[in-house]
């Protein structure tokens, strides 16, 4: 059966349920969210399978599951291309907006790219260098056998990357500062500089004030860090949170403030790292 006749299905076989085990009552709240759970789950299969029998428009391989899960919380493939895409133009519209044409650079890395899901954007860009660096090693196998135009790395949760100094033109981070502990932070900041040219840009999200408690906002504003340590470092429930003061304080010397891009959150558009967290534009002073 399709996708499309699916859904139809799943939802005539929930309402006879109802109306079989209930007719003239209520049907107990527990059971009816169990039933409801289902047809989600009925619907995301549906989804997902025509997804994947389809094929991705890019035409690249679709990782398993597990990956897109690991990387952005669900194993659904609409959701994995359409945040991907709308990350990915949020990244080139950002330089854009301060004169820099993605195009005009010769090497960007992908900082924590997981399973390529903002990457695979990108890969049409013409004379363009694709790199993509991650410490989990899982979707960096994946990405060495199945997406060929770019070339990965595995690095350590800390310092350093196996690349040249002054190597690349952009580096991004989206959503990886938020999960490091302070120590970390200094130290990769540190890195990515080094591997960066003078005159190159480093974009990296951070998590802004929306995300805090009332006590956690205080320690925001005054500057300081904010850090939520219930996992390891480097995990999705590790949590970090960066003010605008705290960065302009924390920088390396050589690296300046270029653009600052607060959360938007728009409803009716793609959700996109660049609208769920704050963003900055770095570059790399010459000399």
């Amino acid at each position: 059966m399709t996708r499309d006749g699916m859904a139809p299905l799943l939802k005539r076989i929930t309402k006879g349920i109802l109306q079989t085990v209930a007719p003239n009552a209520q049907m107990p709240y527990r059971i009816a969210r169990w039933l409801r759970q289902k047809e989600k789950q009925g619907r995301l299969i549906a989804s997902n399978t025509g997804g994947r029998l389809k094929g991705a428009p890019d035409g690249l391989p679709l990782p398993p599951g597990r990956l897109m899960s690991l990387v952005q919380g669900t194993t659904n493939v609409q959701e994995f291309l359409t945040d991907g895409r709308a990350t990915a133009q949020e990244v080139v519209r950002v330089l854009k907006a301060n004169g820099v044409e993605i195009g005009s650079l010769r090497t960007v890395l992908d900082f924590g790219c997981g399973c390529g899901r903002v990457l695979r954007h990108l890969h049409a860009i013409p004379g363009v260098q694709l790199h993509g660096t991650d410490y989990n090693r899982q979707p960096i196998d994946w990405c060495k056998r199945r997406l060929r135009f770019a070339q990965f790395e595995l690095n350590g949760l800390s310092p350093p990357l196996a690349y040249e100094t002054e190597q690349f033109d952009l580096i991004y981070a989206l959503s990886v500062f938020t999960h490091l502990p302070e120590s970390l932070q200094l130290a990769w900041m540190s890195e990515l500089s080094r591997i960066l040219r003078p005159g190159g840009y480093l974009l990296m999200t951070t998590h802004g004030e929306s995300y805090l408690t009332e006590e956690e906002r205080k320690r925001f504003r005054s500057g300081r860090l904010v850090v939520r340590q219930s996992r390891a470092a480097g995990s999705n429930p590790f949590f970090t949170a960066h003010s605008p003061e705290y960065m302009k304080t924390h920088l390396p010397p050589d690296l300046a403030i270029v653009d600052f891009v607060p959360e938007t959150r728009r409803k009716g558009e793609p959700p996109s790292r660049l609208c769920w967290q704050d963003g900055y534009l770095l570059t790399k002073r010459s000399g």
